[in-house]
């Protein structure tokens, strides 16, 4: 399955209008292994010692487990149209998985969920790009 996933399509499949194996791959390890896990472990060594190494460790564990439980939760919630579009994400699990009369919590969810991309989204990105130009260039 790794492997498929890593070469793309298999031969003969029609993947039109979708992503490929590959594509979705690669977005959910950048969703998720970000500039925030590089700047940021670098700064807790910096700040923190060695010892930020163990937390950092405990931290990932607990992390996997919340990954894995997302993922899975993901996939159970989903829903196919009739045209074949998938639909999904973490709005779609709350309306479906915790009930109808859950849907505000989806609603806002999304809304602060926008908020946050726009307002700190990019914001550790920028961060450190401009901490680094303002280091080699002034």
């Amino acid at each position: 399955m790794f492997f498929s996933g890593w070469r793309g399509k298999e031969k003969g499949e029609a993947t039109k209008g979708d992503i490929t194996p590959f594509q979705s791959l690669t977005v959910a390890i950048t969703g998720t292994v970000g500039n925030g896990n590089i700047a940021g472990v670098a700064t807790a060594i910096a700040m923190g010692g060695p010892g930020a190494v163990f937390w950092m460790w405990i931290t990932a564990l607990v992390g996997m487990g919340t990954k894995f439980a997302e993922a899975s939760l993901a996939v159970k919630s989903r829903v196919v149209d009739s045209d074949g579009t998938i639909l999904g994400g973490p709005f779609m699990t709350i309306e479906r998985l915790v009930g109808p009369k859950w849907k505000w919590l989806a609603i806002l969810f999304a809304l602060f969920g926008a908020i946050c991309a726009f307002g700190i989204g990019n914001a550790v990105q920028t961060n450190s790009m401009a901490l680094v130009l303002n280091e080699y260039y002034g």
